[in-house]
């Protein structure tokens, strides 16, 4: 578990596209931009199998190792503690976890998409500046509650 100095809060879960090598994903501008401008809650970096090294790469090149959490989204702790979801790719596989953070009544943030039936507001494709606002406005309704 990652150990931050200043009080934590509930933790933010990205959520990476599957198969990084082939399409487009903006978790790394996300991760950057949160964990910087958010520090005080934990971020999730949510890859499977195939995604880990290279999910592990990026964010160590984004000096991002020690501020980000990566597990895979089959793990039991995937959801465990998250406020917030933030599906930073486009694919449409990732569906089952953005279901299981619905039910379990986490908000998610996530540009359009065709199978998106679940975010708070579907934001403009490429807009990340629009995904960072959403993610921030999410976790300060959440923490007030």
């Amino acid at each position: 578990m990652l150990d931050r100095e200043a009080e934590t809060k509930g933790c933010v879960a990205l959520l990476v596209g599957p198969d990084l090598w082939t399409t487009i994903d903006h978790g790394i501008e996300v991760a950057w931009r949160l964990a910087h401008e958010l520090p005080q809650h934990p971020l999730r970096w949510l890859a499977g199998d195939g995604d880990l090294w290279l999910s592990r790469h990026d964010l160590h090149h984004a000096g991002l190792t020690d501020l980000v959490d990566v597990v895979d989204p089959g793990d039991a702790r995937a959801l465990q503690d998250v406020s917030v979801m933030v599906r930073t790719g486009y694919s449409s596989s990732s569906l089952p976890m953005l279901a299981a953070a619905h039910s379990a009544g986490v908000p998610i943030a996530a540009l359009r998409h065709d199978d998106l039936p679940f975010a708070s507001t579907a934001l403009d494709v490429f807009d990340v500046d629009a995904l960072i606002e959403e993610a921030r406005r999410l976790i300060d309704c959440r923490s007030r509650s």
